[in-house]
């Protein structure tokens, strides 16, 4: 059973309902290790900027650690 709170009866088909949510939640496990393994949670600086290009620099590292580690 579906329960969805945040859309209107028959706004959008339960199967398709269905899909929409089953797919949520798989990035958690990526997030988590952004902000465990690679500092992602971290400010370094009281400016915007500086944060925002350590952030990208977070990711950076992680997609090139997810893609060379061995599987």
């Amino acid at each position: 059973m579906l329960f969805c709170l945040n859309f209107e009866h028959g706004e959008m088909p339960m199967e398709e309902m269905h899909t929409f949510y089953a797919g949520r939640g798989g990035q958690e496990k990526d997030i988590g290790e952004l902000k465990s393994g690679f500092l992602f949670d971290v400010l370094l600086s009281r400016k915007y900027s500086a944060n925002g290009v350590w952030q990208q620099l977070s990711l950076l590292a992680h997609a090139l650690w997810s893609d060379l580690r061995p599987r």
